[in-house]
C-alpha cells in the first residue's frame, strides 16, 4: 500500500508539472522591416514634445535640466518620459551642440507605423532609454548621434505578442549639399536592422 501511494503522489506531481510547463506559449517573432518598424515608432515617440508640461515637472540641475512630463499616444495609452538635457562634450568653437538622454515608459500604448500599416501595442519591459547628441555648425549643418537600447513588449493586430530587445546606434552624415542623412543600424527584436532615412527624416509613424 505504501508503495502505491508514493507511486500516485509522484503521478500527480508530474502531470502538475507538465501542466504548468505547457501553460506558456510561445513568443511571436517580428520580421526585419516589422522590426524597424517598431524602432521607429518607438523613436519618433522620444522625439515628441509637450507643451502642457505640469508645474513643477522640471528641476534645474548643475549640469541643466531634467523633465517629467507624459506624451498621449495616437491611437490611445500613454509614453512617460523622463528627460535629462544639458551641454553635450567639449565646448566646440565650431559650432555647439547638446544632449538629450530619455527613459521611455510605454503603457498600452497604441501607435500605427505609417508606411507599414502596422498597428502596435506597447508595454514597458521595463523600459528604452534613449540617448542623443544634437549639434550644429557654423554653417548651420545639423548633426545628430545617439542610441536606443531596452526592452519593450508589443502586440500586433493579428494576435502576436512578445518582447522586443532594442540595440541601435543612430548617426548622421553630413551632406554640404543638402540635408543630412539619417542612418540607422543596429538589432531590433532579434533582427538585424540597416536603414537610411533622407533629409532629418524625424517624422516616423
Amino acid at each position: 500500500m505504501r508503495r502505491i501511494r508514493t507511486w500516485l503522489i509522484l503521478s500527480v506531481g508530474v502531470a502538475v508539472a507538465s501542466c504548468g510547463g505547457s501553460s506558456t506559449e510561445p513568443e511571436d517573432l517580428l520580421t526585419g522591416a516589422e522590426a524597424l518598424a517598431l524602432f521607429e515608432v518607438a523613436m519618433s515617440q522620444g522625439l515628441q514634445l509637450t507643451d502642457e508640461l505640469e508645474p513643477g515637472s522640471e528641476t534645474l540641475t548643475p549640469d541643466g535640466a531634467v523633465l517629467q512630463f507624459t506624451v498621449p499616444c495616437t491611437m490611445g495609452g500613454t509614453v512617460g518620459v523622463t528627460a535629462r538635457l544639458g551641454p553635450a562634450g567639449e565646448p566646440d568653437v565650431d559650432g555647439a551642440s547638446v544632449g538629450v538622454s530619455m527613459t521611455l515608459v510605454h503603457s498600452g500604448c497604441i501607435e500605427r507605423h505609417e508606411t507599414s500599416g502596422i498597428t502596435f501595442t506597447l508595454d514597458g519591459a521595463p523600459d528604452l532609454e534613449m540617448s542623443i547628441e544634437l549639434s550644429i555648425s557654423t554653417e548651420f549643418m545639423l548633426g545628430i548621434s545617439g542610441a536606443m537600447d531596452g526592452t519593450v513588449r508589443w502586440a500586433t493586430g493579428d494576435g502576436r505578442r512578445g518582447p522586443c530587445a532594442l540595440d541601435v546606434e543612430i548617426e548622421t552624415v553630413s551632406d554640404p549639399s543638402g540635408l543630412p542623412t539619417i542612418t540607422l543600424a543596429g538589432q531590433a527584436c532579434g533582427a538585424d536592422i540597416m536603414e537610411s532615412i533622407p533629409g532629418l527624416g524625424l517624422a516616423f509613424g
